[in-house]
């Protein structure tokens, strides 16, 4: 309903033509307005949280962010994609830390009772991928959500790559 509501408003403000504004939108959003198209934005410059890259004798940690305006449940939670400085992170081997409980990422798609609220970080911990501290690195991640409430199965990604110093 909300959704139909947003779309009637659309067409009131550009003349009763709603395709006339559809190639600009966002990809995959109807959300219009003053901040409409930065929230979306900032939903996916956040994959990546700032100044999480962490060295650990084994390897790193990153800490990533859920690209949606809502709560979802672990289950409908893709990482896709890691990369330091060009080179692919195996996420066989990575480790995904949330809420006090390290799962791996294979582990996620059971997972329906246990949601990954916008406001948390989930922290991947990569292991035999040494970074010095102080260095500076290219990190790019890709985060895919699946909302179970929206029909067609709709696949949500945010994809972002992000200079950043290991602490």
């Amino acid at each position: 309903m909300i959704m139909f509501i947003m779309a009637r408003n659309m067409r009131r403000r550009n003349g009763g033509n709603f395709r006339a504004i559809a190639p600009r939108a966002h990809p995959g959003s109807i959300l219009r307005g003053k901040r409409g198209r930065r929230a979306i934005r900032m939903m996916f410059d956040k994959v990546i949280d700032p100044d999480t890259l962490v060295s650990t004798p084994e390897g790193f940690t990153i800490g990533i962010r859920i690209p949606w305006y809502r709560a979802l449940p672990l289950s409908t939670i893709e990482v896709g994609l890691l990369k330091v400085d060009g080179k692919d992170i195996p996420l066989e081997g990575l480790v995904f830390n949330l809420n006090g409980k390290r799962r791996t990422l294979a582990e996620l798609e059971s997972i329906v009772d246990e949601t990954w609220f916008i406001t948390d970080t989930a922290v991947l911990e990569v292991k035999g991928f040494p970074l010095e501290r102080g260095s500076e690195h290219e990190v790019e991640a890709v985060v895919a959500v699946r909302p179970p409430y929206l029909k067609g199965g709709m696949r949500r990604v945010g994809h972002i790559t992000r200079t950043m110093r290991a602490n």
